[in-house]
């Protein structure tokens, strides 16, 4: 079991470097911490599209760091792993490896920042800080019509504002 398991965790990590539109290698892991909120929103992708547009209140952990960054953590704390867009599967992968390390509430927001961008245009209450340059922000992309993960809980748009706004009058 142990073997298979870490087989496929391998087979994954080989899967994700290969995707180039997620560009996750790079920085250092942000100062913010899960013990000032109620909610921890990581952002995976690299620090120069973290820097170009990300989610209000959201920290910056590249992919590659997120395990390291993760020993830190609270593990009662809800946590929210986003990247790109629907084509990145990085928000999932994260997901798995924070699950692995006995996180209890994980979710992936798979429409990620491109969608929270979108959004933010028509709704102010989609909080988003960066100069937002990047031109991946304003391709529109659906989810896929295939069925998600299932080993993964993904959380919309909606929920995840919802979540955020909550952690704010707490």
């Amino acid at each position: 079991m142990v073997e298979k398991i870490t087989k496929k965790f391998g087979l994954f990590m080989v899967a994700l470097s290969l995707l180039a539109g997620c560009n996750w290698s790079g920085s250092k892991e942000d100062k913010a911490t899960a013990a000032s909120s109620k909610i921890l929103v990581v952002n995976v992708l690299d620090a120069s599209l973290y820097n170009d547009a990300h989610i209000a209140g959201s920290i910056n952990v590249p992919l590659a760091d997120l395990q390291n960054a993760a020993q830190k953590w609270d593990k009662e704390v809800p946590v929210v792993i986003y990247c790109s867009n629907y084509t990145c599967s990085a928000s999932a992968g994260g997901a798995r490896i924070l699950q692995g390390l006995g996180f209890k509430n994980v979710s992936a927001y798979e429409g990620g920042m491109a969608q929270w961008y979108q959004l933010s245009r028509e709704d102010n209450t989609y909080g988003v800080e960066g100069p937002t340059k990047e031109d991946y922000l304003s391709v529109k992309v659906t989810p896929p019509s295939h069925e998600a993960a299932q080993d993964v809980k993904i959380i919309t748009a909606q929920e995840l504002r919802e979540q955020l706004r909550s952690d704010k009058n707490l």
